[in-house]
């Protein structure tokens, strides 16, 4: 018993299960805004968790020295034929549940796989902002699969949503600032600083507050707290907290757009 469960937390971690939750409250937060709520949310659910779980879990058989260093440790999918196989299956999964939503969501999938395997295979996450821009853009394209449609408002959206993730992810390096600049990859911290980075994340929460307020009053109700506290544990250099709290913005804007869609 205690193997099978080592096995299934091994395999969870392959692929990247909070990343595969995360990409579903993006897509709920697309869904709920511009579709009342019925039981295809639940195709829109399993789209997001297969089709992350597929690049990620990809993405980590082709950035084993890199996680050796900041994740210390290496999954063992990722060393094994068996990885590729579950990796398969999940695009393969994820896009045929997209499917189910609508065909500009079935383009959204399509994209996201071949840009996310374009990513790992030729490893351009060495160069400057790649990794932040892919992250943001890719991510964020989970609110449109929700949506299921294309238009001016959602694409405000989009963006809004592409800035947060893009200001999280450069959070992210520089949690993650010794690792890289020991394994040579360029990102804003390591090029142009530590301290720069810090400064230009904190330029880019406060003209977020602001796009939120412009957007929508439901948003910036739950959003804005959310972002002033990330604000306040960068300039503590506190990079994990600001992160944990930015993951938690999505997330209770995703639970705040449900229970209004039930009255």
């Amino acid at each position: 018993m205690h193997d099978i469960k080592n096995e299934f937390i091994s395999i969870l971690d392959f692929l990247r299960v909070n990343l595969c939750m995360y990409s579903i409250f993006f897509g709920t937060i697309g869904y709920l805004l511009f579709n009342e709520l019925s039981l295809n949310i639940l195709w829109i659910s399993f789209s997001c968790f297969f089709l992350v779980a597929g690049v990620y879990s990809y993405n980590n058989i082709t950035d084993k020295s890199e996680d050796a260093i900041n994740r210390k440790k290496i999954n063992k999918y990722s060393t094994l034929k068996s990885g590729y196989g579950i990796s398969a299956l999940c695009f393969v999964l994820g896009i045929f549940f997209s499917s189910h939503i609508s065909t500009f969501s079935l383009y959204i999938a399509l994209l996201f796989s071949v840009a996310g395997v374009v990513y790992s295979y030729f490893r351009i996450k060495s160069h400057l902002l790649i990794k932040n821009l892919y992250t943001a853009f890719s991510l964020a394209s989970f609110f449109l699969l929700g949506a299921g449609s294309q238009g001016y408002e959602s694409a405000l959206y989009y963006l809004l949503f592409s800035t947060i993730i893009f200001l999280g992810s450069v959070i992210s390096d520089l949690r993650d600032f010794e690792g890289d600049r020991k394994s040579g990859v360029k990102t804003l911290p390591v090029v142009f600083g530590y301290d720069n980075a810090r400064r230009l994340i904190c330029a880019g929460l406060f003209f977020s507050v602001l796009f939120t307020y412009f957007l929508d009053i439901v948003a910036s109700f739950v959003l804005v707290p959310f972002l002033c506290l990330m604000f306040f544990y960068v300039t503590r250099n506190m990079p994990k907290k600001a992160h944990q709290y930015g993951n938690l913005s999505v997330v209770f804007l995703a639970v705040w757009l449900f229970i209004i869609s039930l009255y």
